[in-house]
């Protein structure tokens, strides 16, 4: 509702002020429940809470009454207009989610990785082979590391990159 209400506001001061005070009678917030099976466990919720819930075989029912209520009445072209500025005011969907994710998990385990002195991940430094090594335990991608402390000290091994939730090692063959 902020959003549109900083869309919609003039910029004139004594417009601004006339929208602001009848902003909410004009633009209601509302839920519709596409799934005629959903059920909505409304016991604790708020009355005002309850009627901006609804089922979409009661949306043309509430549109109606809603529509004779209210005093402003618009006409089909006013209608398409508002329908084309708040189109041509969409912001278009972020569409590869999967992407970001990615990016994030990869931060966090190397901020893993950073924060174990076991084990180090070799800066982009990975052997590039036609297809990448995948952990036979969890599937997830085994990763180049140098190990810092034991009796492998200054070695190169592939770790899976979930580590530590798994824990399975190769040794690299020279």
């Amino acid at each position: 509702m902020e959003v549109i209400k900083n869309l919609r506001s003039p910029e004139k001061m004594i417009q601004k002020h006339f929208f602001e005070k009848h902003f909410n009678e004009a633009y209601r917030p509302l839920i519709v429940l596409a799934n005629p099976k959903t059920y909505l466990n409304a016991r604790f919720a708020k009355k005002d809470v309850k009627n901006q819930v609804i089922r979409a075989d009661a949306l043309i029912k509430y549109i109606k009454e809603t529509d004779k209520a209210t005093l402003c009445d618009l006409s089909n072209e006013e209608m398409l207009k508002l329908a084309e500025f708040f189109l041509k005011n969409n912001l278009p969907e972020r569409s590869d989610y999967s992407l970001k994710y990615k990016e994030l998990l990869e931060k966090y385990e190397t901020e893993k990785v950073e924060n174990n002195p076991s084990v180090e991940v070799e800066e982009k430094k990975e052997i590039k082979t036609s297809e990448e090594k995948v952990c036979p335990r969890c599937g997830e991608k085994m990763v180049l590391r140098v190990a810092k402390k034991g009796n492998n000290a200054g070695n190169k091994f592939y770790g899976c990159s979930a580590f530590p939730k798994c824990r399975y090692i190769e040794e690299l063959s020279e």
